[in-house]
Formats: C-alpha cells, sequence, structure tokens
C-alpha cells in the first residue's frame, strides 16, 4: 500500500485499485480476527503540499455475538476514508499508508454485535434485562 510521490508531483492523481490481504492488521486476539481481503478503490494526489488519499475501504471481521457468544462475520465498509499528510513530514519518494487503514479499520469495530442484526437468543435472556420505563416529562402539563 504504497504512493510514489514523485508520481503526483505534475498533479496527476493516482487511481488506487487492490485487494490488500489482511495481514497488515496485524490483530492476534481471541475475539477478533480478520481472514478477508481488504478492498481499497479510490486515489492519491497533491494538493498545495499536501498528500490526499481518498478511499472506499471493505473487509470483515469476525467477531462473537454479544448475546450467544457465536462467531459472525462483521462487514465493515468505509465509503469515504480521506487521509491526509504534509509532504514535509514525508522521508521519501513513497509513502505507505496501511498504518491510516489500519486505524481506521479497527475504529469501525463495534463493542457489541449479534448476529444477524437480532440473535435468535436474545429471547432467552429478555426476562434478565431491564425493561424501558415510561418516564414522564415534569412540564408536560404546562
Amino acid at each position: 500500500m504504497q504512493v510514489h510521490i514523485d508520481r503526483l508531483r505534475q498533479g496527476q492523481a493516482e487511481k488506487i485499485a487492490l485487494e490488500a490481504s489482511s495481514d497488515f492488521i496485524d490483530i492476534k486476539e481471541e475475539d477478533l480476527s480478520f481472514s478477508t481481503p481488504v478492498s481499497l478503490v479510490g486515489e492519491a494526489l497533491i494538493i498545495d503540499e499536501e498528500l490526499i488519499i481518498q478511499l472506499h475501504v471493505k473487509t470483515k471481521a469476525k467477531i462473537p455475538c454479544s448475546i450467544c457468544n457465536k462467531p459472525i462475520d462483521l462487514s465493515i465498509d468505509i465509503p469515504d476514508f480521506v487521509h491526509t499528510i504534509s509532504l514535509a513530514e514525508l522521508k521519501g519518494p513513497h509513502y505507505n499508508y496501511s498504518e491510516a487503514v489500519r486505524e481506521e479499520i479497527l475504529l469501525q469495530i463495534p463493542a457489541f454485535a449479534e448476529c444477524e442484526g437480532s440473535c435468535p437468543e436474545r429471547a432467552k435472556i429478555a426476562p434478565y434485562l431491564k425493561k424501558p420505563s415510561a418516564e414522564v416529562f415534569p412540564f408536560s402539563n404546562l
């Protein structure tokens, strides 16, 4: 996942369309894994001494359901990933943006997820869940 800075100096955009192995995410957790390739589609360009990378990122994470604890595939879809970096910060003719993509993917992982949107096991734990209260707005009579 590299951008060649020298190719962008003349105001040209570099098209990005690749499917990368999820190994760069480098997660070794019992309850979180990535086995699906990461799809990246977009472009990189330079505007006013800033490198701008715009991507549509897709992959899947395997996490346990919060209700039944069975592993589920969670689709991660980031349609508007934008990463900018000043050209002065770059140390060479190439820029590797895999760390920025990795961080954004990890930020998309929810704290809780259910299989199929609503776990079939939810009915078993329903008696133990807090019932929604019917609170009355204190100024409703005014």
